[in-house]
This record gives structure tokens, sequence and C-alpha cells, in this order.
């Protein structure tokens, strides 16, 4: 492989980088509207069933929708170093984590309709795992940026070795041809 094609790669390399953060621009635009309309749906699932089966002015009831709120209204900033942020440097921080999961424990409590409790368990398991997938997949962009860079010197590495190969190849090709005969070494 020589400079040209290592020039190629590289430039390939560049294009390849430059399309993947507009995709990535794009994309997480759409993940955060997604991440928002899945919120919405559970917070109207939730307003149904507190129609039914709860009071408007029922405390817990409020607390988890405004709970659910702030989470729609600030869902374009919910990624991993954040959390990791909180965690680590509000302690108070983690206290809301235990009264989001009591919250929903309490209005799970309040209902007495096994159908309707196990319908508000898996609104929890649901919201759960939309922070979740929220949180992770903000991290994702720059693990693939990673993986894309070491899959090019991954190639080039191959590339440099396959040539090595060859040119140790061509190499022997020429001593084998300079090198004397038996018959060149018999005669002198």
């Amino acid at each position: 492989m020589n400079n040209f094609d290592l020039g190629i790669q590289g430039l390939h390399l560049c294009f390849g980088l430059v399309l993947l953060l507009v995709l990535n621009y794009f994309w997480c635009s759409y993940r955060v509207d997604v991440y928002r309309q899945m919120l919405f749906d559970i917070r109207d699932e939730l307003f149904d069933i507190a129609r039914e089966y709860l009071n408007f002015e029922d405390s817990d009831y409020r607390a988890l929708r405004q709970q659910l709120n702030a989470e729609i209204r600030f869902a374009h900033k919910t990624n991993l170093l954040r959390l990791i942020a909180l965690i680590g440097l509000v302690p108070k921080y983690s206290d809301c984590f235990h009264e989001y999961r009591s919250l929903w424990e309490r209005l799970i409590g309040k209902i007495e309709n096994p159908d309707v409790r196990e319908r508000l368990q898996a609104m929890r398991e649901r919201a759960s795992q939309l922070t979740a997938d929220r949180i992770f997949s903000t991290s994702m962009p720059p693990l693939y940026v990673l993986l894309k860079l070491s899959v090019y010197f991954r190639g080039t590495a191959i590339a440099s070795s396959d040539a090595l190969e060859v040119q140790a190849a061509q190499v022997d090709d020429v001593e084998s041809r300079l090198a004397p005969t038996h018959s060149e070494v018999a005669a002198a």
C-alpha cells in the first residue's frame, strides 16, 4: 500500500466522520422526539387511570405527573455524562431516584384492581426502560466513532502487513534469480 492509498483512506475516513456527525445531529433530535412522545403516551395513560380509579387531586398522582412533565421538558438534556455527574456530585439527586420509585409504588398501592395495578407496573417499567435507552443512546455515537477509527487503523495495519508480505516475496524472488544455481557453483 503506497502513500496515495493511505491518503485516499484518510480522506474516506474524514468524509465518513463528517457524514457521521451530520447524521448524528439529526439522529439525536429524532431520538429526543421519540423519547418525549413515549413519555407523553405514559402520562396520558396515567391520566386515563387516574380518571377512573384515582382522584386528580391525589398528591402522589400530581407528583408523578409533575415528574413525567419534567422528564418531557428536559429530555434533550438527559444523557450519560449528566447522570454520572449528578449522582457523583449531588448526593440529594440519589434521593430523587428513591422518591421516584416510591412514588410509583405508593400510586400502585392505592389501586385495588389487579389488572390496573399490572398496567401501572408495566408503565413504570416502560418509563424506566425509556430513560435508560435515552441515556445510553446518547453515549453510543462516540463509541461508534471509536469503532470506526479502530476499523480504519486495523485495516491500515492489515494492508501494511500485506504490503510487507508482498515486498518480502519480491525480495525472495529477486534473491533467487541472483543466487547462483548448482551447475554454476559446480563449474566454478
